[in-house]
């Protein structure tokens, strides 16, 4: 299947590391494909399924940057697997840290 036209501007060098080929079926059933990085795909849990935004919570960025280093542990190149998982855990405890501090 070719790569949905569009996606991203048709330049070389636009893909980094944190792209991801996503494939998934349109309204009408047919199989597509997308272009994603893992940034948009973070931002896209931000949000209801009616498409209201959800309210920022203590801990959002740190909870973020654990699942960045959780999907591809050791593949981004530079750091290692063991660096990337202790690096994940340290941001849950931040992000859990945070909820803590915020409740009433």
């Amino acid at each position: 299947m070719p790569e949905t036209p569009g996606t991203y501007p048709n330049t070389a060098g636009w893909k980094t590391k944190y792209h991801r080929l996503i494939w998934g079926r349109n309204a009408d059933g047919e199989a597509v494909q997308v272009w994603v990085d893992v940034y948009n795909s973070l931002e896209s849990f931000k949000f209801n399924q009616d498409g209201t935004p959800l309210p920022y919570q203590p801990g959002d960025v740190a909870i973020d940057h654990a699942v960045k280093k959780l999907l591809c542990p050791g593949q981004r190149g530079g750091k290692g697997r063991l660096q990337d998982l202790t690096e994940a855990l340290i941001s849950v405890q931040r992000a859990i840290d945070a909820t803590i501090l915020d409740a009433p």
